[in-house]
C-alpha cells in the first residue's frame, strides 16, 4: 500500500488509460455519481443543456458518450429528451471565469 493522499486525478486518468482494474472502478464510480448528480439537476430543474467544466474537456474520450447514457438511469424519459449534457466550449479558462463568477458581487451588475 502507497499514500492514498498522493493520488490526485490526473494519476487516475493515467491509471485508466492503462487499464488499470482499480483506477477503472474508482473511474465507473466516479461517472455513476457525477451522472447521478445530472439526474438530480435534471429532475429538479428540467434544463435542456448542462455544461461540464474541467475534467470534461481533459477527458472527453474517456466521458462521453457513457455518462449520457448513466444520466438517463437517474431522470425520466421525459425530462432526458431534450437533454443534452457537453463539455464547455470555454476551454481552460473555465475554472477563472467559475472563479471570477463567484467573487463578483451579486446582483451589481458586474457579474
Amino acid at each position: 500500500g502507497g499514500d492514498l493522499s498522493r493520488i490526485d486525478f490526473a494519476c487516475i486518468e493515467r491509471a485508466v488509460r492503462r487499464h488499470d482494474r482499480y483506477a477503472l472502478e474508482v473511474w465507473d464510480d466516479f461517472l455513476h455519481h457525477l451522472a447521478h448528480g445530472i439526474g438530480i439537476v435534471t429532475m429538479c430543474y428540467n434544463p435542456r443543456v448542462v455544461v461540464l467544466g474541467t475534467i470534461a474537456i481533459h477527458m472527453q474520450d474517456l466521458i462521453w458518450p457513457k455518462l449520457e447514457g448513466l444520466v438517463r438511469q437517474f431522470a425520466w424519459k421525459q425530462a432526458c429528451r431534450n437533454l443534452l449534457v457537453r463539455p464547455t466550449q470555454l476551454g481552460g479558462t473555465i475554472g477563472d471565469l467559475g472563479a471570477l463568477a463567484l467573487a463578483l458581487p451579486a446582483g451589481t451588475g458586474q457579474g
